[in-house]
């Protein structure tokens, strides 16, 4: 592979994200899909440089929380309750809210980082 070393590894993580939306597809059960979503969550922290471990002790809506809701939503149809429970956001609706906002003006630059 020709480029740095950063380029190599974001393809390495384009190439487990494509995966991981074709094991979504097939996911037969709500344990299965519930699986795949938190290693599809777990490969978005990482590209904040974040740990599952730091969601609980941030707040219900800082930023980055924010976009890795919305890119999770948007790529696998991931349920807010799920979402409210795991990245750790408050209620299913506030969930609900927060996405939607974030989906009619998202920050540019976060939104960037996630694609």
């Amino acid at each position: 592979m020709i480029g740095s070393t950063s380029y190599a590894q974001a393809i390495l993580v384009d190439q487990k994200e494509a995966g991981l939306q074709r094991q979504l597809v097939q996911a037969s059960g709500p344990g299965q899909r519930e699986e795949l979503w938190r290693e599809q969550m777990v490969l978005l922290l990482r590209r904040w440089k974040r740990e599952p471990e730091e969601l609980g002790k941030a707040g219900k809506s800082v930023d980055w929380k924010l976009a890795v809701a919305a890119a999770m939503k948007a790529r696998s149809g991931v349920t807010n309750r799920w979402l409210a429970e795991n990245l750790h956001m408050g209620s299913l609706h506030e969930v609900s809210r927060k996405i939607s906002a974030w989906v009619k003006a998202p920050d540019v630059k976060l939104s960037r980082k996630l694609q």
